[in-house]
């Protein structure tokens, strides 16, 4: 019988340290404490299954979760250009922006080196640049160490649906990454109204890094290779963007940490509401005013109505008002 009860009580233990495993296995943080505890590995061939990769040779001890600053620990530099494809939404009552666009950013990371094999496909030679480098159609972003960067105030973040995902990541020679992805999302964007219909709306997008503070990394517009889509329109506004990057941060109580911003006004057209609002009520205004001018023998409605206030007085009265043509002297009583 103490037996039995001796294997009851280690079954017991048993089930209960597997619980506790698969449980933190399934948490995050758990996730995220083992993979700092794994050992830095080469991106190539082997990591994605694919014969065409290229081979990316990471320095000796390298770490992704380790920020490759500029020489004299400065900030690292990460930066920003920008294509607005399209302006999908200008949601007024929501006060919601929505937009498409292509961002893409570019930053150094001297750990990192390309094997340069001329018999490989991906390999690609740059003209700006003037360097070679390699295109990664698939994301590695998980073995290399990436800028974490996010959209404030957007409500929802959504990557167009295609057969293949549109993004890439460029690795140079000499170090330099270039990362691009097409994205659409939905922003939060306060008007206000008090001089509608002449009104201008001021939409800010705010891209921020959200765990690097401005000592640690630091984000810029690369104003020339910042491009709008000339053909886009809207119904009710015309529209212009400009770039701020006055080394603007944003402090919270945990530092202040680096954002770049992108504001797009919202300019009314005037022509919109003049066809549609000003025109039709002046025109309304107009025949009300123009029909205090009409002499009231003219008007249908008003002489039967005198036809039939005249009929209910004395055979004597409606006379003498049929021939004047109006009742003032017709008593409305008998």
């Amino acid at each position: 019988m103490a037996s039995v009860m001796d294997w009851s009580y280690v079954c017991l233990v048993l089930q209960i340290f597997l619980s506790v495993t698969n449980a933190l296995n399934d948490d995050p943080v758990w996730r995220i404490s083992k993979a700092l505890q794994s050992p830095p590995r080469t991106l190539g061939i082997q990591d994605e299954g694919l014969d065409t990769f290229p081979s990316v040779i990471l320095d000796e001890g390298y770490s992704k979760h380790e920020v490759p600053l500029e020489e004299g620990n400065q900030p690292i530099r990460v930066n920003f250009s920008f294509y607005l494809s399209s302006i999908l939404n200008v949601d007024e009552p929501n006060q919601v922006i929505s937009l498409e666009s292509t961002i893409r950013l570019k930053w150094f990371d001297k750990r990192i080196h390309i094997s340069v094999n001329q018999s490989n496909g991906n390999l690609r030679f740059d003209k700006n640049f003037n360097e070679s480098y390699y295109l990664f159609n698939r994301n590695p972003v998980d073995n290399l160490w990436f800028p974490d960067v996010f959209i404030a105030h957007a409500k929802e973040l959504r990557m167009p649906v295609y057969q293949i995902p549109p993004l890439y990541l460029r690795i140079y020679q000499t170090g330099r990454i270039m990362y691009s992805a097409r994205v659409n999302y939905d922003v939060s964007c306060p008007m206000k109204f008090e001089d509608y219909p002449v009104d201008i709306q001021h939409c800010d997008i705010e891209f921020e890094s959200w765990g690097h503070t401005s000592d640690i990394l630091k984000f810029f517009w690369i104003e020339d290779d910042v491009t709008i889509n000339e053909n886009i329109t809207l119904s009710q506004h015309t529209f212009y963007v400009e770039l701020i990057d006055d080394d603007s941060s944003s402090s919270f109580s945990t530092g202040s940490f680096s954002k770049i911003k992108m504001r797009i006004h919202l300019v009314r057209q005037i022509t919109f509401h003049a066809l549609r609002t000003y025109l039709p009520s002046l025109f309304f205004i107009l025949v009300a005013w123009f029909s205090m001018f009409v002499p009231l023998n003219h008007v249908p409605g008003n002489q039967f109505e005198i036809i039939t206030r005249c009929r209910s007085s004395k055979k004597k009265m409606a006379k003498k008002a049929k021939n004047t043509g109006h009742c003032s002297k017709i008593p409305l009583h008998k």
